[in-house]
């Protein structure tokens, strides 16, 4: 998949900092949240960056229909070892609904 200069992309990244939040679906819950924000917004794409040793990120974003369009090799510095940024889009839904429908605020435990 490649990107049309001309497509409206809506770039972010999310953090999960604290392990005891992980796994719970909150990345999950949060992305989606995003891209139907994004799409109101009248963006129609959203595109995100992974740090590759984050595998349990890079699987989530793929099961959220994400496409892996690109790398940027030697990106940051972790663990004693030199780390590539995974960039990947995905093509929002551009739907009266999704556009009319007002995002359910999200709670998340304390």
């Amino acid at each position: 998949m490649t990107r049309d200069e001309r497509e409206k992309v809506a770039w972010f990244g999310i953090t999960i900092g604290d392990d005891r939040y992980r796994g719970k679906g909150i990345g999950n819950r949060t992305m989606r949240h995003l891209e139907a924000i994004f799409a109101q917004l009248g963006a129609t794409c959203a595109e995100a960056g992974v740090f590759e040793f984050n595998e349990p990120s890079l699987r989530m974003c793929m099961n959220l229909g994400y496409d892996q369009i690109g790398r940027k090799e030697n990106f940051t510095y972790w663990n004693g070892k030199f780390w590539a940024d995974v960039r990947l889009l995905k093509r929002l839904a551009l739907t009266s609904e999704g556009n009319d429908k007002k995002s359910e605020i999200l709670r998340f435990p304390a």
